[in-house]
């Protein structure tokens, strides 16, 4: 459940993950992906939530290619 504070932040949920806007936008479309059960390595990913980490990280990828044309990543 996502806490009210950040709630305004969300930009997608999926199974395994959150998707927020990073409120500081000083560098524009900082984003972040939040993980719904506690992980301490990347190494100890599923890999349902490994493929769902890379697919979500895809969708953000495009939608912020289209929304700001950025240079790089």
């Amino acid at each position: 459940m996502v806490s009210p504070e950040y709630a305004e932040f969300l930009l997608g949920k999926g199974t395994h993950w959150d998707v927020f806007l990073y409120a500081n936008q000083s560098c524009l479309g900082n984003i972040y992906l939040w993980p719904h059960r506690t992980i301490e390595s990347l190494r100890d990913l599923t890999p349902e939530e490994t493929e769902e980490f890379i697919r979500m990280g895809k969708r953000a990828m495009e939608a912020l290619r289209t929304l700001f044309a950025p240079d790089s990543f």
